[in-house]
């Protein structure tokens, strides 16, 4: 079902909505996917799916260290917390042996696994091409071809280096992203607590990153890039937005740490 709130007869249908409305609403619409175009029209819609209250700082640092691990896949709302890891787990194998393979028309799966394995090893590293064939065994055009699948598919997110000159070479080394952190983690096999891994830095800067690409997503109307910054003496700057406007043009140093 399609909602645009262009429309003031569909804005209608979300607005002065409270606990008993919203079951009425929800019968109304049950075993629909509901796709709400324009939500920005009308942002006092989405008052009512709010959490009440604020919450602790203790029941913040849990929910921050649980989508830590297992990401924020919608469908988590639905299953128990013991069948976390199956599920992605299954979501990865499903992904990556159906329907990439099926898009490439390839055989190689294992090959696509591995290359998967070692991008998921090295969320905010430089991107070494050569290596990554190497390891493979596919050739470097195969590399390119898998990781622009691999986005296509939204499960990766290329950063590239930004600069004030607007060129960037074909050949510049990019970092790549997981736009789930918990297929990340289960690519790897790894749902160990934060406490116990070496990887908690690496794993808050993904979703620092991905959360801010959605937030510029959703309230910037016009073109910006979002990359990193390395000068010629190696200094970095792990994060920054480039916009058409300079007085939202902004930086950040990003050196992640996990107690």
């Amino acid at each position: 079902m399609l909602f645009s709130f262009d429309l003031s007869s569909d804005r209608k249908e979300f607005l002065d909505q409270n606990r008993h409305s919203l079951a009425t609403f929800a019968t109304r619409y049950k075993d629909t996917v509901i796709f709400i175009d324009e939500v920005q029209k009308c942002p006092e819609s989405t008052n009512i799916i709010d959490q009440d209250g604020t919450l602790s700082y203790d029941e913040a640092q849990k929910l921050l260290q649980t989508n830590l691990i297992y990401g924020s896949l919608p469908n988590l709302e639905n299953i128990s917390s013991t069948d976390y890891p199956q599920y992605l787990s299954d979501f990865i194998e499903i992904l990556l042996s159906k329907d990439i393979l099926e898009i490439a028309h390839v055989t190689k799966s294992t090959r696509v696994f591995a290359l998967a394995k070692l991008l998921a090893l090295q969320i905010g590293q430089l991107v070494n091409v050569n290596k990554l064939a190497m390891l493979t065994e596919l050739s470097r055009n195969s590399v390119y071809h898998y990781l622009d699948i691999f986005e296509q598919l939204n499960l990766i997110f290329r950063a590239y280096p930004l600069s004030t000159n607007n060129r960037r070479s074909i050949s510049a080394k990019c970092k790549v992203y997981f736009t789930d952190i918990g297929l990340r983690n289960a690519l790897i096999g790894n749902f160990s607590p934060l406490n116990s891994r070496l990887d908690g830095g690496s794993l808050l800067e993904n979703v620092v990153f991905m959360g801010m690409k959605r937030h510029l997503d959703y309230t910037l109307s016009h073109q910006y890039e979002l990359g990193f910054f390395r000068s010629i003496n190696g200094s970095e700057l792990d994060m920054i937005v480039k916009t058409t406007e300079a007085h939202l043009s902004y930086s950040l140093i990003f050196k992640a740490t996990i107690p």
